[in-house]
């Protein structure tokens, strides 16, 4: 499927190429733009949309989380038995390894759009910066913000969900463990050795999607700018 369309956008180029002087040529490239308009948005939208939810309800997990751990937190202050305790351990751990899993699986669908997105992203930014450089381009003008903004929103849901991991950390330490029984204790470690080790999203598994990507990216595309400059 994905070579038919290359040799429909390669056919459709030398469409452009041979009627590139005639009326009917631009009349061409108008309805293929206006095309583009109309059925590129809603699938971006919906990809983008699926994918922001998908984050949502990674932070909705570990909200669920903090709050299972701030019961058991209320259990052991309020002594109670080991079997009620090493009940909501097994439930939190068991809720702890759900979101392992999900976030695992969106890793696998969406580590690769990122990476796409992230490079296309990147280039398109450059080559405005280079058009606008050498002439005035009003759409640029227009363009350029909403690029940056579109790498900034893909960047930041990476860094939220560092942010949960983190405070799911920190609540984890504060946690009075050492009033609990041994063999609780050993279940306790579990939870703890997995929460200092939380998973993430990345770009083809290449690089970590949080606000440090965004920043890197700002500055390579500096960096290409200025090479371009001066070739």
């Amino acid at each position: 499927m994905s070579m038919a369309a290359f040799f429909l956008f390669v056919s459709f180029y030398d469409l452009l190429v041979v009627f590139r002087n005639d009326l009917f040529g631009y009349e061409l490239n108008f309805l293929y733009q206006v095309s583009c308009i109309l059925w590129t948005p809603p699938g971006l939208t919906a990809s983008q949309n699926m994918f922001f939810s998908l984050i949502v309800n990674i932070c909705v997990q570990y909200d669920l989380l903090l709050i299972q751990l701030a019961d058991l937190d209320e259990l052991i202050r309020n002594k109670a038995s080991d079997r009620i305790i090493r009940q909501k351990l097994r439930h939190i751990i068991c809720r702890q390894q759900h979101l392992e899993r999900f976030i695992n699986g969106i890793e696998r669908v969406f580590s690769n759009m990122a990476f796409v997105e992230v490079f296309f992203l990147t280039l398109q930014i450059v080559l405005m910066l280079f058009v606008m450089r050498s002439n005035f381009w009003p759409p640029g003008v227009l363009l350029l913000p909403v690029c940056i903004l579109q790498l900034f929103v893909l960047c930041l849901p990476g860094t939220l969900i560092e942010m949960k991991a983190d405070q799911l950390t920190a609540t984890i330490y504060s946690i009075e463990w050492y009033e609990m029984s041994v063999s609780n204790k050993r279940m306790f470690q579990m939870l703890l050795q997995h929460s200092q080790h939380p998973l993430i999203l990345t770009c083809a598994g290449l690089m970590t999607i949080d606000m440090k990507l965004f920043m890197s990216v700002v500055k390579k595309v500096y960096s290409l700018f200025m090479m371009l400059e001066n070739m």
